[in-house]
Order: structure tokens, then sequence, then C-alpha cells
């Protein structure tokens, strides 16, 4: 069976705690572990979806060490263009995007391609 297509918008940050008292109280866990819950939830949820549309340097890094397919949207301050100039620029599976309009339209495109590999 096929899922059939949706879109989740998160932040990873939001789904980690059930309330604001256990995020208020997330301050006295030791960084390792907090750590460790925050990389759990994001591989959790990138393993969700086909591709991911961010605009979170963090996100764009955990994507590719993960060979996760993805478009890194620009931030506004040109940090992002920066690093994916930088770093990301002949990585096959990451592409950039102005706006998160051109983004859903690479994401498209990404997703007839996928489609159409072995």
């Amino acid at each position: 069976r096929q899922r059939p297509p949706t879109v989740m918008l998160t932040d990873w940050s939001s789904l980690v705690f059930r309330n604001q008292e256990a995020r208020i109280s997330s301050g006295t866990i030791a960084p390792e572990i907090r750590a460790r819950a925050y990389t759990d939830r994001g591989l959790h949820i990138m393993s969700l979806g086909r591709i991911a549309i961010t605009d979170r340097a963090g996100a764009h890094i955990f994507c590719l060490l993960l060979r996760i397919p993805h478009i890194l949207i620009e931030d506004g301050s040109g940090a992002n263009r920066a690093l994916f100039e930088t770093w990301s620029r002949q990585t096959e599976f990451c592409r950039f995007a102005e706006t998160p309009a051109k983004a859903w339209s690479q994401a498209r495109s990404m997703i007839q391609q996928l489609k159409e590999e072995p």
C-alpha cells in the first residue's frame, strides 16, 4: 500500500515536549540526553517523508548527513544561500529555493524524479 500524499509542517522542538511545563523542566536535563532526544525526534520526522523543505541550516546539515532529498530555502539573511553555495551546490539530492513557493515547485519535480528512478 502507498501512503496518500501529505504535507507535514513542524518544528522539531515543538514536538519533543508535551506541554510548556515539560519544556521548562527540560533545562535541568543533561545536555547529552537533550541532544539525543532532539536528534531522535528529527530522525523520526525526516523518515516520515520523501523530500524535506527547510529554512534551517541544522535541518539542511542533518539531511546532508543522512542523504535525505531536500530543499533549503533562503532565510532572509543570505546565510542559507552562502551555506548552500559553499558546501552543498554539488550535492545531487539537495536544491536551493529563494521562496517557499519555488521550493514547492522544486519538490514536485524531485518527487517525479524519485518515482522514475529504479
